[in-house]
């Protein structure tokens, strides 16, 4: 005897193969930003401009989610800012240094298969130290929203180049008053084959960007505590 067809059946085995699920794809970035310039007032002497231009890098990682969605935690470390009183000479020098630990959600949209937009938005914790070789060291944590607009070339399925502009907060600190904004150049690796060395790099990464930037919270909510 013969079955009834069922024309629902093959229907739904069709939709159900058409419609993957989406696969986690983690990435790591490294960018070199611009350097920035620092200035230092003691009292109502002239300000003093930094005498150098410090190298600026930015290491990051991310797991992107759906196509278009990503989260993702990132690193800078922007050098230090050196500085010498003319009056003095070296007798009187003094350095401004400065880091931030970020994490943010990142939208992307593609424009076509090579170039696409993205912005980010999150939370950035900015610390500075300054000391100088008078025996004065201060250091100030500073947490603030942070942002951030771009444009990406995909030069491959796995490598592509960000151009992007990020904001990291600005405050008045013990230190003074500061803008931390960056513009920023660099490549990303993405879509590491599953189960290879560079997938075991890409989580080893991960995971240390995330707890880097756990440790710098918890700690600065902890002295925030404290003061």
């Amino acid at each position: 005897m013969k079955r009834p067809y069922r024309p629902g059946t093959a229907t739904r085995s069709t939709s159900a193969a058409a419609s993957p699920a989406w696969a986690l794809e983690p990435y790591v970035g490294l960018s070199l930003a611009t350097p920035g310039e620092a200035r230092l007032q003691s009292g109502s002497s002239a300000a003093i401009k930094n005498s150098n231009n410090p190298t600026a890098v930015r290491l990051y990682g991310g797991l992107k989610l759906t196509p278009e969605w990503s989260v993702e935690a990132g690193y800078g470390a922007f050098g230090s800012w050196r500085f010498t009183d003319p009056a003095s000479g070296p007798l009187d020098r003094a350095r401004l240094s400065s880091n931030v630990f970020t994490l943010a959600g990142r939208y992307t949209l593609a424009l076509d298969d090579t170039f696409s937009i993205f912005g980010k938005a999150g939370v950035a914790l900015n610390r500075f130290r300054y000391r100088d070789n008078q025996g004065q060291s201060i250091k100030d944590n500073i947490t603030r929203p942070m942002w951030g607009l771009g444009v990406e070339a995909k030069l491959s399925d796995h490598l592509s180049i960000p151009i992007e502009f990020e904001s990291f907060g600005s405050s008045r600190t013990q230190l003074g008053r500061f803008n931390q904004r960056k513009l920023e150049i660099g490549a990303r690796l993405q879509r590491v084959e599953a189960g290879g060395e560079r997938l075991h790099l890409v989580a080893m990464l991960l995971r240390l960007l995330v707890e880097r930037a756990g440790e710098a919270v918890a700690l600065h909510l902890r002295l925030g505590e404290r003061g």
